[in-house]
């Protein structure tokens, strides 16, 4: 038996997001979205942003259907994948902080993708929900 779906969304927020997480969890229609920003624009060089969402909409019989957007937003532009992604990312900048008169190695960040997925799904299973097939309609 699976948890009511309106149960499992209202929770979801409160169940998922802790403090001191890179990545936040909110809930659209019947949607869990997670978004995880691993690079802000804090650096006056580049003022690059990027993040991944992942989203798991669910039915009202028990199961969920995935996707996935990866972005980047540099002054150079915008670049978008939409599809299943794997990545795992450490990055560091050299330069002067936009808020602070240092200069040097200024931060390192990291991301992994498995690790947003891997807390959505656990949250989702332990309510009895599962992962839809791929002839499963929503």
């Amino acid at each position: 038996m699976f948890t009511e779906k309106n149960k499992v969304l209202a929770d979801a927020p409160m169940i998922l997001n802790k403090a001191g997480q890179p990545w936040e969890v909110k809930v659209e229609d019947d949607s869990i979205v997670a978004n995880w920003k691993w690079q802000d624009a804090a650096f006056a060089v580049t003022h690059a942003t990027k993040d991944f969402t992942f989203i798991v909409t669910l039915n009202d019989k028990g199961k969920w259907k995935e996707s996935e957007l990866l972005g980047e937003t540099s002054r150079q532009g915008k670049s978008m994948t939409l599809g299943k992604t794997s990545q795992k990312s450490i990055e560091f900048s050299i330069g002067k902080k936009k808020d602070s008169e240092k200069v040097g190695i200024n931060e390192i960040s990291s991301m992994d993708t498995g690790t947003i997925k891997r807390a959505v799904r656990d949250y989702l299973t332990s309510r009895g929900w599962k992962k839809a097939g791929l002839f499963d309609k929503l």
